[in-house]
């Protein structure tokens, strides 16, 4: 038999009606199983952001 052990259920949103539902499911799973919940939310950047100057991540002398 395959022994199954959960640490950590990862929860995604974007904080609409069904990601709550999902986020309250993702909960009891991690209840059941005593593990850790990471909530993740992930947002794309518009066009305001895309006209931005890029700056170097190192400046090298």
């Amino acid at each position: 038999m395959n022994d199954l052990l959960i640490n950590r259920v990862l929860v995604a949103t974007d904080f609409s009606e069904c990601a709550r539902r999902a986020g309250e499911y993702g909960m009891c799973v991690a209840q059941a199983w005593s593990a850790h919940v990471d909530l993740l939310y992930w947002s794309m950047c518009g066009e305001d952001w895309s006209s931005m100057r890029r700056l170097p991540i190192l400046s090298w002398r």
